[in-house]
């Protein structure tokens, strides 16, 4: 694996735009779904506990990097302990929520940054 996709998927820090989050989250649940069929029937359900680890520090990675596009930390993935209104509250706002244009305290603004080529520098 590249470096660079290792950093995209493990790092806590930097900003991730709504669709690329939408499209990593995807593949998350894609790659563990197969993983834990695949292990299941080769070695039996035990086997299948080592895929939560990694699972769970991915997925914590992309809604990090997901908040902090949002201009919010990280600690908002607590309201998921309140039931029934928490998931709907973290989905509706990692899934559907647009994130702060330009540049926020967690770093630059990826998308402004393709779309403002009229810039000199």
């Amino acid at each position: 694996m590249p470096s660079s996709l290792i950093d995209a998927l493990a790092s806590l820090r930097g900003r991730l735009p709504r669709l690329r989050f939408c499209y990593l989250f995807l593949a998350l649940i894609a790659a563990f779904v197969l993983s834990f069929v695949g292990l299941e029937n080769l070695l039996g359900r035990a086997s299948t506990w080592v895929l939560y680890p990694p699972a769970f520090w991915i997925a914590l990675s992309l809604t990090t990097r997901r908040y902090h596009d949002l201009n919010k930390r990280a600690w908002w993935l607590l309201v998921l302990l309140i039931p029934l209104l928490g998931p709907i509250w973290v989905g509706f706002e990692l899934f559907l929520r647009r994130g702060t244009t330009g540049d926020n305290r967690f770093g630059r603004d990826r998308l402004s940054a393709v779309h403002d080529y009229h810039v000199v520098k």
